[in-house]
């Protein structure tokens, strides 16, 4: 634009006449030859600049897809990582979960071994004591009190209300204890008043196991 300013006020001054023309038109060729010269410059650095351009955006451009290369492999590693880490901890966890387990399982089978075999034991003892104390009641015979009472009854009354002979006192209301020591001091001869000499004829053949049996009868009186 100044290049065309300059050339418009270089005719202006210099006229109208042939040689001027002439001059004129030599500086229009020399302005359009500086102008077009101007333009291709502009042309190349324009096109330098697009070019530093372009190749600074490619280089930055690399270097950001580096970055996020770079970036996400650092990712991946961690990531690795702590899934390593987290499977490491869930197998050892794993393993003393089950080491418990087994523990426990082992303990617990001691446990009912142990408890199996006292219970065992104890049926044993039971069935071995039942099993005696059948053989002892079988051995030993039964013993029939009522039947023994009924030779006492005849004095004492069948429920023992009687006064003995008129001498005797009543024995209905004698707990067995009483009884049977009274019984058992007539037959050793240690107890007995005005009746002793009956009444030790009479518990003289009695064993003191049908001593007893007859004095926890008269005791149900």
């Amino acid at each position: 634009m100044k290049i065309l300013l300059s050339t418009i006020t270089a005719l202006f001054l210099i006229g109208c006449s042939s040689e001027n023309k002439q001059e004129a038109k030599e500086v229009v060729e020399e302005t359009k030859t500086e102008v077009v010269q101007n333009i291709k410059e502009t042309q190349n650095k324009t096109s330098e600049k697009a070019e530093d351009i372009t190749t600074k955006v490619a280089e930055k451009t690399d270097e950001v897809v580096s970055d996020v290369a770079e970036k996400t492999q650092e990712l991946q590693e961690e990531v690795s990582q702590t899934v390593e880490d987290v499977t490491t901890k869930v197998v050892e966890k794993t393993d003393e979960v089950v080491s418990d387990v087994a523990s426990s399982t082992q303990e617990l089978k001691e446990e009912v071994s142990e408890k199996t075999d006292e219970v065992t034991s104890e049926i044993a003892a039971t069935i071995e004591t039942a099993e005696e104390d059948t053989k002892e009641a079988a051995a030993t015979p039964q013993i029939d009190a009522a039947a023994i009472y009924k030779v006492c009854a005849g004095c004492h009354g069948a429920d023992g209300s009687k006064v003995a002979l008129g001498k005797s006192q009543v024995i209905k209301g004698w707990d067995a204890k009483k009884t049977e020591d009274a019984l058992l001091g007539y037959k050793n001869k240690t107890y007995g008043g005005v009746m002793k000499g009956l009444m030790t004829s009479q518990v003289a053949n009695l064993s003191e196991e049908e001593i007893k049996a007859v004095s926890e009868y008269i005791a149900t009186f």
